[in-house]
């Protein structure tokens, strides 16, 4: 609402058109889906799996219903809950969803999947493993080849 406000009074819009704007805009917010499904086959086969977002509360009151992210991940944290972004204050995201799934600090089978290098740098500096990601096809091909999560799976076929 701060925002949506500095945004009505700067522009002279109104305040509640700008809000429903916003909200609509964040509705429309869309989610790879295949994303969604290497998640689910993860959590399938036993394999913790988090989803550590820098977002507003929004994605939590929008996003996460919307998508029913909370049946895909059991663990979510996003960072408008805590005060501070996903490369600040020494990962201490990636401490909390760690501690979450019950991994304690344990980083060294963890894989940060992230198109933020500043995110990626910490996670590794705590000793995890990233990708750069930049689009799906990029990752599909880097999994199948490191992972071998992807290419028996045929949700993630095209």
């Amino acid at each position: 609402d701060d925002v949506n406000r500095f945004i009505s009074e700067g522009t002279g819009l109104d305040f509640e058109m700008v809000t429903r704007m916003f909200l609509e805009g964040v509705a429309d917010m869309r989610v790879d889906m295949r994303l969604l499904d290497l998640a689910k086959t993860l959590v399938a086969r036993n394999i913790s799996v988090g989803l550590v977002t820098g977002n507003m509360d929004v994605f939590n009151q929008i996003t996460i219903e919307r998508h029913a992210l909370y049946d895909v991940f059991p663990v979510i944290v996003n960072s408008c809950d805590y005060g501070c972004l996903k490369h600040e204050q020494d990962g201490r995201l990636f401490d909390i969803a760690m501690s979450m799934l019950g991994c304690g600090r344990d980083y060294g089978k963890s894989l940060l999947i992230d198109d933020s290098a500043r995110s990626r740098a910490v996670f590794r500096q705590k000793g995890g493993h990233a990708f750069a990601y930049t689009e799906y096809a990029a990752f599909k091909h880097w999994a199948d080849s490191n992972l071998g999560l992807l290419d028996s799976t045929p949700a993630f076929d095209g």
